[in-house]
């Protein structure tokens, strides 16, 4: 990987490929003609170039899609991601951060109008689901009814991605929006935020710089090199959960070194945060539930909301710049780590409490206004890449760092946007909360915030009465 990232084979050249133009000439060398090419898969012409990686430089990939006519293509979609891949490369070398294209018209359910159920105790909802920790999460209702997996239920949610919503019956609702994958994938958010966030090029503050190393090394790699101020970047895996593959470097090399010897995976880089805001002299993050009742056009439209019921997740080790390749020094969330210790979480009263301890100028309320605005700047900016579906739903689990700065402002730098977000952290808040010495809570923080959740998921009352939810 780190010869590609240095090659000098890029050819600035080379005009952008597309179905409707010819073919650019090849570089010059290698020379390859198309009977010593005909019917290669992308693993052959990555054998022949002798690369160790299926990541091209610009002149290297229009060399293959020059010398393979595209009806001798073994694999289709091989074709599909070099070319993907030339375009991200060549449009590169003018300094443009690729983003996602927007639709050229509003995106709409084509099923049309849809009144979402009203449950009741004499006529309750029936809800289909694949996740028992949702059944064992909300709070008793006559006015809901689980029953086995199902498409034709009037509620389907799945953890699990729904590919074709069009296929369902159109009088099913569901946990799922379509093209949230603009949002919820690490690899596609960068895209998204690029395309509907930034102002005038300038990303907002709470974006931290992050880039796709399949398809934008060259970018990683200049910033790392011509004027990164010393930045530190965490690897991780484009489809991974749990913090699971992550690497913490400091060097182009260190990452090219780590992606060449975990070749066949994606994975993206993001910008470390270098002063978190510490609890106990600890890291941690905060998991922010968001709840969107319609996205469209991200102005009268748009109904979403952010709990009050934050959590935090902790690291188990004191916090030192200088350690960040210790994973319980750097990472969060060692719950899922079997070999580490489960790590502390603090509901928010908890958290509020110890962070008032510590500093007696802590502001509890500017800093949830400070996760309100970039949920908000998020959801409502992205809003026109999904459309308006009235027959979805969604909760959506924002993880952030956040900081302060000296002048007593707070940012909330959003780390990744989770689909379906895991409830057993907000379990494991409430149990930890009951244990501990310092609960000092009245109430149950998992039962108010699973009692919000159906309400906010599953009828379409008013949210207004709901003290744990702000709208966004």
């Amino acid at each position: 990987m780190s010869s590609l990232a240095s090659s000098s084979l890029a050819d600035s050249s080379l005009s952008i490929i597309n179905e409707s133009s010819p073919s650019p000439s090849p570089s010059p060398s290698p020379t390859v003609t198309v009977d010593q090419c005909t019917k290669f898969s992308l693993q052959d012409a990555v054998s022949r170039f002798n690369l160790k990686s299926p990541t091209l430089t610009p002149s290297i990939g229009a060399l293959i899609l020059a010398a393979v006519p595209k009806n001798e293509w073994s694999d289709k979609k091989e074709r599909k991601y070099v070319m993907k891949a030339v375009k991200a490369a060549i449009k590169s070398q003018n300094g443009v951060l690729p983003k996602a294209t927007k639709p050229s018209s509003p995106r709409v359910d084509p099923r049309g109008p849809f009144t979402f159920p009203s449950p009741t105790p004499s006529s309750p909802l029936q809800i289909s689901t694949n996740y028992p920790l949702l059944l064992s999460t909300l709070p008793p209702s006559p006015s809901l009814s689980f029953v086995p997996p199902s498409s034709s239920s009037a509620f389907l949610f799945s953890v699990t991605p729904i590919t074709d919503h069009l296929s369902l019956p159109s009088s099913t609702a569901t946990n799922q929006f379509p093209y949230e994958g603009g949002l919820v994938q690490k690899d596609l958010l960068p895209l998204t935020v690029r395309a509907y966030c930034y102002e005038d090029g300038v990303r907002p503050r709470w974006w931290l710089e992050c880039y796709d190393m399949r398809t934008e090394f060259h970018f990683f790699k200049e910033r790392g090199e011509g004027g990164g101020n010393g930045k530190i970047w965490v690897i991780k895996e484009s489809k991974g959960t749990h913090s699971k593959g992550t690497k913490v470097v400091g060097t182009v090399e260190e990452a090219a070194e780590f992606l060449e010897e975990n070749g066949g995976k994606e994975y993206i880089a993001q910008e470390v945060v270098m002063r978190p805001m510490l609890v106990g002299g600890r890291k941690f993050d905060l998991r922010v539930w968001c709840f969107v009742r319609s996205f469209g056009d991200g102005k009268e439209q748009f109904e979403g909301y952010v709990s009050k019921f934050v959590h935090a997740r902790v690291s188990n080790k004191i916090y030192d710049v200088e350690r960040l390749d210790d994973e319980e020094v750097f990472l969060t969330i060692s719950t899922y780590n079997e070999e580490l210790d489960n790590g502390e979480r603090l509901t928010p009263e908890r958290l509020k409490r110890r962070l008032l301890e510590e500093n007696p100028d802590f502001n509890w309320e500017k800093m949830f206004a400070s996760i309100t605005q970039t949920a908000s700047e998020l959801f409502r900016g992205a809003a026109p890449s999904i459309g308006h579906w009235p027959r979805s739903r969604a909760y959506y689990g924002l993880d952030m760092i956040m900081t302060a700065d000296d002048s007593g402002e707070y940012t909330s730098n959003l780390l990744e946007v989770n689909f379906a977000g895991d409830f057993a952290s907000v379990r494991d808040a409430e149990a930890q909360r009951r244990d501990s010495a310092d609960s000092g809570e009245d109430g149950n923080y998992y039962e108010t915030w699973g009692r919000e959740f159906a309400k906010a998921m599953f009828t379409n009352e008013s949210l207004e009465d709901c003290e744990g939810l702000t709208r966004l």
